[in-house]
Parts: structure tokens; C-alpha cells; sequence
């Protein structure tokens, strides 16, 4: 595992500190705080101690008569806290210091809350126990080391608002075999994949990508699979070079997008068993884009869904709408139209109204376009893209 060894010494000596190098330590029901300014902070007691079990933070706590709002977690709150199942954080949380949750191999899934924009250096370093974790929706930057080690998670979704993820962010994720990426516009690393050690099988971009960054998916070598939206127009230098394992890009974009610099795909021998699934329609820009090109297979299958077509049987009924229920009843979607549904398919075209959510305003939708005949109801074909994308 990846780790700095001075750093965490620092961290080891920073616990043993007296209360007072952070100020008056008190605590409210089992959690220690102390006051910046206005607000409270969660923190460690001061003496080496860990916290355990299920860890509900409140939105604010009382001390000597006065209201504060718990608006942050402290650096290494809860370092080490192997026995530690489960922490929620209220609404009110904006920060996460470093080191915060590291360590702690009993923790099985968290949810960051919508206020937070950094997941700082190290914050789930080592919580081997993690099998998911939801970013919330203000998340602008992963930084280094943010998720290093944590071997059970299986897929991870990076959302619309990530602007930049840090060298090694996930590094020693062993477990990670399927990426749900959406950042709009991510930065290019500074030196290494964020994804480095990570065996990805497959890559599904979100319609708020346009920009795929360089060595995302660097040397994965067992990748079969990249789903590429229509919103992405470039995607930057090796990207995917070194994925000898991938066998279907499909891809949605009309116009075949722009490959900056080299690497791509060449140097090695993808295009022999790779196939590149497009649009009918684009099948001639393809067959004449340079790299697109030498896939020996570029075939026209592929085929928009429809928004609302929830059950992909191709019309819009009162049978969809039923369907959105019971997604919305096992667990809605949280701001990611990628939700299960029952059996285990993604849902793409549940998010009928286009807000990213998957709620009761889309059975609204859903029947205002049944009652009102709008044209979307008349059926279409299926294709390799339903249920893929989100």
C-alpha cells in the first residue's frame, strides 16, 4: 500500500496531543467537538482514544447554553477507528479534514453530504471494509490518496462537479471493477492515473462528460468495455493506451471526437478484436477519422433510447410509470439515473424530466405525455446503448 510514513507518524503524534493544542475539547452524547469560531468541529478526544460503532453526527450540539452547527469533521476524527461501522454526516458538513476516516476497516459505506467540494488527502485511506461510497453533488476535487487502499469497493461514480482527481486517488482499489465517470470537464493528472492498480473491466461515461482526461484508464488491461456518450467531443492522450483486454467501444458521439496529442489506442493490438459500435448515420466519419478508423470492425448498430421507455420494451405506458415507482421505492437515485432496478438492470430513461434525479416528478412526466399523446409514446427500436449509459 501506498503511504507516506512521515505523514503518518505526524498523524500518530498529532493524536497524542494535549486538548488544548485544538482548543477546549468537549462532548455531546459519546462525540468530542471543539469550536472554530461559530461552528463545531468533530474531533477525537484528545487522548488516543477511537470511537465505535454506528456514528450518527447531529446538524448542530449545544455547549454552555449556545447552539453551534457541525459544519466540519477534523483531521483524523476518527484515524484509525477499525471498529467503527458506520458514520452519517449531516447536511450541514462543508469539510473533511485529512486523514479523517483512514483506517478505519470496519466502516462498510458512507454517504458525503452535498455541501462538501474537497475530499481531502487520505480521508478513506485504508478503510479496507468500504463496499460504497456516494459523493455528493458539490464535489469539485479528489486530492491524492483520497480512497488509496480501500479494496472492497466495486464500482465508484465520479459526479458531473468533479473538476480534479488527484494522483493515486484510488489507488490499491482492487476491488473496483466498473467506473461510472460524469465530470463535465476533468483535468489531466499532474503525474499518474487516479485509477492506477484498479482492474477495470469497464468505463461508462455520463451525457455531462465532454471531455475524457488523459490516462484515465492507463494500462488497464483488463477493460473490455467503454461506453462513450454524445457529449464528449476530445479525449485526451493516452487514455486509454496500454487496455489490451478491450473488446466494444461504443460510442454516441455524431461526430467522432477529437484525439489530443498520441496514445489513444496505438501501439498495441486493439483494433484486431476491438469493435466500435456508432450511430448509423456515422458510420462514414468514423470509417475516415484518423484512429477511428483502424478499428477492423466499426459497426452501425447502435441506437438512441427514449426517455421514459423505462422498461425498454419500446413505448411509453402506464407500465413505465409503475416502474419508476418502484425504483423511487428502493431507494430513488440521489442525483445518478444509473439506480437498479429489481432485476439488476442500469436505468437510463427513468430520469424523464432531465434533472438527474429519479423521483416522483418523473411518473408525473411520464403520464402528462401518456394523457397529452405526446409522439414520444409511439414505439422505437432497442438498442446496445439502453440501460448503459447514465
Amino acid at each position: 500500500m501506498k503511504q507516506s510514513l512521515l505523514y503518518t507518524t505526524i498523524v500518530a503524534l498529532l493524536l497524542m496531543l494535549p486538548t488544548a493544542a485544538w482548543g477546549e475539547v468537549f462532548a455531546v452524547d459519546g462525540i468530542y467537538y471543539y469550536l472554530a469560531g461559530d461552528h463545531a468541529v468533530v474531533s477525537n478526544n484528545g487522548q488516543g482514544n477511537c470511537y465505535s460503532g454506528d456514528i450518527v453526527i447531529p446538524a448542530s450540539v449545544v455547549y454552555e447554553g449556545a447552539a453551534y452547527p457541525v459544519t466540519s469533521i477534523g483531521e483524523s476524527a476518527f484515524y484509525n477507528c477499525s471498529d467503527v461501522t458506520h458514520v452519517s454526516l449531516p447536511k450541514s458538513v462543508s469539510t473533511i479534514g485529512r486523514w479523517a476516516f483512514a483506517g478505519c476497516r470496519g466502516l462498510s459505506q458512507m454517504t458525503v453530504p452535498d455541501a462538501v467540494t474537497v475530499i481531502d488527502e487520505n480521508v478513506f485511506n485504508g478503510c479496507r471494509g468500504l463496499t460504497s461510497i456516494t459523493l455528493g453533488k458539490s464535489v469539485t476535487t479528489i486530492r491524492d490518496d483520497a480512497f488509496t487502499d480501500c479494496s472492497a469497493l466495486a464500482s465508484i461514480t465520479i459526479p458531473k462537479s468533479v473538476a480534479t482527481i488527484g494522483d493515486y486517488a484510488f489507488y490499491g482499489c482492487t476491488g473496483i471493477k466498473t467506473l461510472f465517470f460524469n465530470a463535465a470537464n476533468c483535468e489531466d493528472p499532474m503525474w499518474y492515473s487516479a485509477f492506477q492498480d484498479c482492474p477495470l473491466d469497464s468505463i461508462i461515461f455520463g451525457n455531462h462528460v465532454q471531455r475524457i482526461p488523459a490516462y484515465l484508464a492507463f494500462g488497464q488491461t483488463r477493460l473490455e468495455s467503454i461506453i462513450i456518450p454524445k457529449s464528449v467531443t476530445s479525449i485526451g492522450d493516452y487514455a486509454f493506451w496500454g487496455c489490451s483486454g478491450l473488446m466494444d467501444v461504443i460510442c454516441l458521439a455524431v461526430t467522432p471526437p477529437t484525439l489530443v496529442g498520441a496514445g489513444l489506442f496505438d501501439d498495441m493490438n486493439y483494433y484486431a478484436h476491438a469493435t466500435l459500435h456508432v450511430l448509423p448515420e456515422s458510420v462514414q466519419s468514423y470509417q475516415q477519422a484518423d484512429y477511428w478508423k483502424d478499428f477492423s470492425q466499426i459497426r452501425g448498430d447502435v441506437v438512441l433510447y427514449t426517455p421514459g421507455d423505462v422498461d425498454a420494451d419500446g413505448e411509453i405506458t402506464i407500465a413505465d410509470a409503475n416502474k419508476v415507482v418502484v425504483i423511487i421505492i428502493n431507494g430513488g437515485s440521489s442525483g445518478h439515473t444509473h439506480t437498479p432496478d429489481p432485476e439488476g438492470d442500469w436505468i437510463n430513461a427513468a430520469d424523464v424530466n432531465g434533472d438527474g434525479e429519479v423521483n416522483i416528478a418523473d411518473v408525473n412526466a411520464i403520464i402528462d405525455r401518456i394523457l397529452n399523446g405526446d409522439p414520444s409514446t409511439m414505439r422505437h427500436s432497442n438498442n446496445t446503448a439502453n440501460n448503459l449509459s447514465f
